[in-house]
């Protein structure tokens, strides 16, 4: 659906000028969402997020129709999100039904009064598609990532291989949360009994041992929000959080087992989906003694960021969501990053070869390098370092949010904080992080942060001396005016500090 911009319907008329905001609608099984996303740069982000759980599938095992109350809920959400893309100045929605509208009988009649009255275009879309946009939602937040990703709604389940990149062997099969305890009468033992037959029935699951397993749905995130606070992890962000699958499966039985009384006392999961997660457990614990991955990687991404990188057509090679994001990040903060390449080119004769601070980090940080320029000084690490940590971008590994945070922590001078992202990391990789964030700040004080002042000198290391060289006779290249900065970074590394001119 296309949507024609009108100024005066602008909720925000100032800022949406500079916006390109494109929007996905999930008329899904269970819940109704829309997503606005915010694709001016070549990584999009989140501006508006709703939904609504209409539970369309509530019933259809019997009935065979969308739930009466469900479609009611539905046509409300849609036409007030068909207002708010009219008002926003939405460029473009995508609206995709999902298994319990394809399979209703009501199904068609359901679609065709939204489009009359919404006006929007809906794509019915088949269990095979609905598959691969999920694969390539994943994909959009990993392009390396390799295993299978599990998709799980209210009317069914979706299996994909991931493999160099593409989306390989699938299956839909009918485990959706509202589904499959509709079908057994709610009773645990008999949905064991047909997640094992059905998953069973997917011959290519044995064949994916040792790789990874991508889970996504709104029921499985909620089992990563449980193993996180199981574990006291830190970092409250699931998007690429990760476990192995020995405490996969322990956190599957445990919610599998309890009662929706239970589960409604526990925070990690919605009170709304007490009835529903333990057969989202039920069939994860399932899935995972047949496919037997190494690991279990959650994803915030899914059918939506799939939809959304195939109309931008930004599924290609060069995509790298860890470059990108911080690229955008900086590019928002309003100072240029032209140029800061070459500052990692620059810092490299500090780091060894298996560094943590790999040429990708360095490259990261010296983008993010700038990003607290306009925060009041005495709060620059702080507000730099919770920018990072927190930045709502799908794709990177929590250890790159760590690094980065407490590297651009130190560039600012902070000390003695960031004691989330200090759990996530090793000591070694804490000081290499550190390390790198002296030498940016030795960098930035050379040229007032401009990159090609730096590029005039260079760093040696040797066993006992870090050497900064300079131009000579040129005034802009006082000693006094960064050896402090060059004295700290050298300390840091247990070397002495020393100048040379050329």
């Amino acid at each position: 659906m296309k949507i024609k911009q009108n100024q005066n319907d602008l909720l925000t008329s100032g800022s949406a000028v500079s916006r390109r905001l494109v929007a996905v609608i999930d008329l899904g099984s269970n819940s109704v969402r829309l997503v606005i996303y915010d694709c001016a740069s070549p990584h999009p982000v989140p501006f508006f997020n709703e939904k609504v759980i209409a539970g369309l599938a509530q019933g259809i095992e019997q009935s065979g129709q969308l739930s009466p109350e469900g479609v009611d809920l539905a046509m409300a959400a849609m036409k007030r999100f068909s207002q708010l893309c009219k008002r926003l100045g939405v460029e473009h929605v995508s609206v995709l039904a999902t298994a319990a509208v394809r399979e209703a009988g009501n199904g068609p009649a359901f679609v065709t009064e939204i489009e009359e009255t919404c006006g929007f275009s809906i794509e019915i879309i088949s269990g095979e598609r609905e598959a691969l946009l999920s694969a390539m939602g994943v994909l959009a937040a990993n392009p390396k990532a390799d295993g299978l990703v599990g998709d799980i709604g209210g009317g069914s389940l979706d299996v994909i291989e991931l493999k160099d990149g593409k989306a390989g062997r699938f299956a839909t099969l009918p485990l959706g949360t509202i589904r499959l305890p509709e079908h057994v009468g709610y009773d645990r033992k008999k949905a064991r009994a047909r997640a094992d037959k059905l998953i069973g029935d997917v011959s290519w699951l044995g064949e994916l041992q040792g790789r990874s397993f991508y889970p996504v749905g709104g029921a499985w995130r909620a089992l990563g929000r449980t193993a996180m606070v199981q574990a006291s992890y830190p970092l409250e962000i699931i998007d690429n959080y990760v476990i192995d699958r020995a405490y996969a499966t322990d956190i599957a039985r445990l919610v599998s087992s309890q009662s929706a009384a239970s589960l409604k006392t526990m925070s990690s999961i919605p009170k709304r989906r007490s009835e529903t997660v333990p057969f989202a457990a039920l069939v994860l614990d399932r899935l995972l003694k047949a496919a037997r991955p190494e690991r279990v990687v959650f994803s915030a991404a899914s059918m939506r960021e799939g939809a959304l990188y195939e109309y931008l057509n930004l599924l290609n090679d060069d995509h790298d969501p860890l470059l990108d994001s911080c690229r955008d990040l900086a590019a928002k903060a309003g100072r240029d990053v032209v140029g800061k390449e070459q500052l990692a080119d620059w810092m490299a004769p500090l780091f060894r070869e298996d560094d943590p601070a790999t040429p990708a980090l360095r490259k990261a940080a010296a983008y993010l390098s700038n990003i607290s320029w306009m925060d009041h000084p005495e709060y620059r690490a702080d507000m730099s370092y919770l920018k990072i940590l927190q930045a709502p971008f799908i794709g990177l590994r929590h250890f790159d949010r760590a690094f980065l945070a407490i590297a651009i922590y130190t560039r600012y001078e902070g000390e003695g904080g960031a004691g989330i992202a200090r759990k996530l990391l090793s000591g070694d990789a804490q000081k290499s992080a550190a390390v790198l964030g002296l030498a940016l700040r030795l960098a930035h004080g050379i040229g007032a942060g401009q990159p090609d002042a730096a590029m005039r000198t260079s760093l040696s290391l040797s066993k006992d001396t870090l050497t900064l060289t300079l131009p000579r006779d040129d005034a802009l290249y006082s000693e006094t005016a960064f050896s402090s900065r060059l004295k700290k970074l050298a300390a840091l590394m247990g070397r002495s500090p020393a100048f040379d001119y050329s």
